[in-house]
């Protein structure tokens, strides 16, 4: 079943770990991917896979922390797919320290 068709995804972080399973599993589920990381040989790897499997993506190289790397996630979405339905972040930072130093109440 692919419960995502037609759909478009972003997602950060694709190039390993628990970014590169999501994206492997929407695209088996039929959503286009706009894959992004940092290390751009794991990424063309993961489009290889995916492309490999019938399923459709694109590899958008760079630092989520950096606006402009964003910027060019969502014009490639625009432009490649004609859209984003959905973003999942798994690379990005907020800002506020490591997880030890950041107070109980700043996460709520």
């Amino acid at each position: 079943m692919q419960r995502m068709n037609g759909r478009v995804a972003i997602i950060t972080g694709a190039t390993s770990g628990m970014g590169r399973a999501t994206a492997l599993l929407f695209a088996r589920e039929g959503a286009s991917i706009i894959a992004s990381g940092r290390n751009a040989s794991c990424g063309g790897a993961l489009l290889e896979e995916i492309r490999g499997g019938g399923g459709r993506a694109e590899f958008v190289p760079g630092d989520v922390s950096l606006p402009e790397t964003n910027e060019r996630l969502v014009e490639a979405a625009v432009r490649t797919f004609g859209g984003v339905d959905t973003i999942v972040c798994f690379a990005g930072m907020l800002g506020l320290g490591s997880l030890a130093d950041v107070p109980v109440d700043t996460w709520r």
